[in-house]
């Protein structure tokens, strides 16, 4: 344990100057670059929670960030790919990606991407000639909203399995970890793009778990949180 947390920062050094670089080269590059942060990652997670480590969390991010960068430098490339073609590319990186894709519109695309059962969703745009990351569910702002404190379950730092375990019990829902399936809705009267995030909260043992569910507007710059809510269902 020791080793591992002297080790940490210096890995941590590694898969950021490997994964920034790569997925600007072809997609064997992308997938070695996803593999080594996602091996890194694993030492730290069960496949449902993260460790008390605290280089888990930025682990974690950096893992995603392989899959955001991803996702833009593939969109840049083929900016018109069907949906599914999207998801098969960027689910090519790792054979433990599970990717969802919805196109809001021409120019914005929402993606859903777990791993076990601790997943992100984020969306690809492009405001101008080329595509970029433009929100992801964890950014802070997300969970800002009034009434939405829910979405806060979503940031690397709460998907530790002692984020549940804090007092009082009744927060633990704003702790994660959480993987879920995305769609579209229907589109506001001003032309904005509405989807929504259907996110089951990992739970290793039990038939009875706990999802979220929420809904959100894409103005074309910004997604905005309009509803947010916990329920439980039986998974069979």
């Amino acid at each position: 344990m020791t080793g591992r947390k002297h080790l940490g920062p210096v890995l941590a050094l590694c898969i950021a100057a490997r994964v920034g670089p790569a997925l600007g080269q072809d997609e064997a590059a992308a997938r070695t670059a996803l593999q080594a942060a996602e091996a890194a990652q694993a030492h730290h997670s069960d496949g449902f929670f993260l460790d008390d480590d605290p280089q888990a969390p930025a682990l974690l991010e950096q893992e995603w960030s392989g899959v955001t960068d991803w996702a833009v430098a593939y969109l840049n490339a083929h900016p018109a790919a069907p949906d599914a073609t999207i998801a098969s590319a960027v689910g090519r990186l790792s054979l433990d990606l599970d990717i969802e894709v919805v196109r809001l519109d021409p120019r914005a695309v929402l993606v859903s991407a777990s791993r076990g059962e601790v997943g992100t969703v984020f969306i690809v745009a492009a405001p101008s000639d080329r595509f970029a990351i433009a929100w992801t569910i964890s950014d802070p702002a997300a969970s800002n909203a009034q009434g939405t404190g829910l979405l806060a379950a979503w940031a690397a730092d709460r998907a530790r399995a002692s984020c549940r375990r804090a007092p009082p019990d009744e927060t633990w829902l704003t702790c994660g970890a959480l993987q879920g399936t995305i769609g579209k809705l229907p589109d506001e009267r001003d032309g904005s793009r509405r989807f929504y995030v259907d996110a089951t909260y990992a739970q290793p043992m039990g038939a009875t778990v706990t999802a979220q569910l929420s809904i959100w507007r894409w103005n074309g710059q910004a997604a905005e949180p309009l509803f947010a809510k916990s329920y439980d269902y039986m998974i069979d």
